[in-house]
């Protein structure tokens, strides 16, 4: 019975740990985990470089008109209704342009090969920008030339098919996209 207790004392007592000597040790072996920091980084920053492709973005910015009587480019009158109801109608246009055949006439409009619509309505967004009438439309893709052509091409064909399908709007390109910076 008497060992009993020892061997119970024994995984009872106490573990001391001595910092000083532990922070000793550390810094007797400071030029190995340096090494092997540096080494950590170096394979990171591999794996990233050949694993993860870049993805550039092209922006094209629209401002909506709900206006149905208009000329030469000037409305008549705006009225508080025409602002909120172009603010309602960024929701709409952005339906629009997700749409397969919008996107289809985009892919094919910018000449693009080797993306299918399901592709670009992975990586095209489109947002209102602060509550206003005015929204932007972001193509994501790994070629800075391709997303500027496809972002470019959404600003020529977006405003023509909400004109032929929403009769009394307008979507006007405020900016086009330009080409990413590699």
């Amino acid at each position: 019975i008497d060992s009993m207790n020892e061997s119970n004392n024994r995984k009872n007592s106490e573990t001391e740990v001595d910092f000083v000597r532990l922070l000793h040790t550390l810094m007797e072996r400071s030029w190995m985990i340096a090494i092997v920091a540096l080494l950590c980084g170096a394979i990171a920053l591999a794996g990233t470089w050949l694993l993860i492709t870049p993805q550039y973005e092209a922006s094209a910015v629209f401002y909506v008109n709900n206006s149905a009587l208009s000329i030469a480019d000037t409305a008549l009158s705006i009225e508080s209704g025409d602002i909120s109801a172009s603010k309602s109608l960024v929701n709409t246009y952005i339906v629009i342009l997700e749409d397969r055949v919008t996107l289809v006439d985009i892919i094919d409009y910018a000449g693009v090969e080797g993306i299918s619509y399901r592709e670009l309505s992975e990586s095209i967004v489109a947002e209102a920008l602060n509550d206003t009438e005015v929204f932007k439309v972001t193509v994501r893709h790994p070629d800075p030339v391709c997303a500027q052509k496809l972002a470019n091409a959404a600003a020529y064909i977006l405003p023509k098919r909400i004109t032929s399908i929403i009769e009394g709007t307008s979507a006007k390109v405020v900016e086009a996209a330009v080409q990413a910076a590699r």
